[in-house]
């Protein structure tokens, strides 16, 4: 039947072929196996810090990936997909070339912010986005298309510079550097209106 603790309880290992609720703490210093489904209705902690000793990692396993979601706990970094080794951000994402789709999809139905927001404003010299598709033959790096038959002004892209540039030093709004030497067909920019 059902064991109900209304206090703490304490195991070093523990089997659990039954029911249980526990009304209290529930402390497991060993392994706790689940073969079935666990369902937690108040929240879940993991690593919490305290107890003493290293943190763990916390790892996710999918039908291929054996770590789909891995928190590696030395990094501070968290890593979703293929990849196997520590994290090389603070969130990664590895795509898998045998699941045939895409590594991220976002979908916003929301009308009134933003799809996505990007705040750098602690970056000097390094670059706010990076898009490296070095395999790329008639694909497009970046693709960026509007059905939108409004009437109402807007930008499809727009580049802006708020503050006003001081000194001397070359800066552009739009930097193009476009290596054409083997192919003398190829254009750095092509506009149709």
């Amino acid at each position: 039947g059902d064991v109900v603790v209304s206090g703490t309880l304490y195991a070093e290992k523990m089997v659990i072929e039954v029911d249980e609720t526990v009304t209290g703490s529930l402390m497991v210093s060993g392994s706790l196996f689940v073969s079935q489904s666990a369902t937690i209705n108040e929240g879940m902690v993991v690593n919490e810090s305290g107890e003493g000793g290293a943190e763990n990692d916390f790892r996710v396993e999918g039908d291929n990936d054996t770590h789909l979601i891995f928190a590696d706990a030395s990094a501070d970094a968290v890593s979703i997909g293929v990849s196997t080794d520590a994290p090389a951000a603070v969130l990664e994402i590895v795509g898998d070339s045998a699941q045939a789709k895409p590594t991220l999809s976002i979908t916003h139905a929301e009308d009134e912010n933003n799809a996505v927001d990007i705040t750098a404003d602690a970056l000097t010299t390094a670059n706010a986005l990076t898009i490296s598709t070095d395999a790329r033959t008639t694909g497009t790096a970046l693709d960026i298309s509007d059905s939108n038959t409004s009437d109402s002004a807007g930008s499809l892209v727009k580049i802006h510079q708020d503050g006003d540039r001081a000194g001397s030093a070359a800066s552009y709004g739009l930097h193009i550097d476009f290596d054409t030497a083997a192919n003398p067909a190829a254009r750095a920019l092509k506009i149709d209106s």
